[in-house]
């Protein structure tokens, strides 16, 4: 009998436990769920003939809600779809041409840019690349998170690109 009732005892605490894990998990779920669906994306393809067309199966810079994912740019001039020249400071100038273009499309501008991902095929450029990207801010304050890594090649034998994620106040 004293067994039996250990059994019972110890099969109503583990019951008690699972019903009480299970209701937290349940409400946990249906509290993350209620909150995707009233989460309304939007979602919007961001183009510009002031910048190049991209030359692969992506887009300038597509916008969700309020914030701007731009695709990387190098220093092609748009309106001759060929680089700008060999020199890295030139098409260094030509990359924020370019993003200022895209930003602008977008509604927003280069003191939105949150991060930057900058791609060099010579770290020797860094400190060049270095100094023309800080004249593109206004201050320190203004200065985006950044990545900057060395590659083996860019498209159309670029040295420089850069890719942003900003913000907007338009959606």
């Amino acid at each position: 009998m004293n067994r039996i009732l250990i059994l019972c005892i110890c099969l109503i605490g583990i019951f008690s436990q699972y019903n009480c894990n299970a209701s937290k998990i349940r409400s946990t779920g249906i509290v993350h769920k209620e909150e995707l669906r009233d989460y309304d994306v939007k979602k919007k393809v961001i183009s510009t003939p002031d910048a190049p067309k991209p030359i692969g199966p992506y887009n300038q810079a597509v916008q969700i809600n309020y914030i701007l994912f731009l695709s990387g740019q190098i220093g092609i001039n748009p309106a001759t779809g060929q680089l700008v020249s060999d020199d890295v400071r030139n098409q260094t100038q030509q990359v924020f041409r370019n993003i200022q273009a895209v930003l602008n499309a977008a509604g927003a501008n280069l003191s939105q840019v949150q991060r930057c991902l900058v791609l060099l095929t010579d770290m020797n450029d860094f400190q060049s690349v270095n100094a023309i990207y800080a004249s593109y801010f206004s201050s320190m304050e203004d200065y985006p998170a950044r990545t900057t890594f060395a590659v083996k090649t860019l498209p159309a034998s670029a040295k420089v690109e850069i890719e942003c994620t900003a913000y907007t106040k338009k959606e």
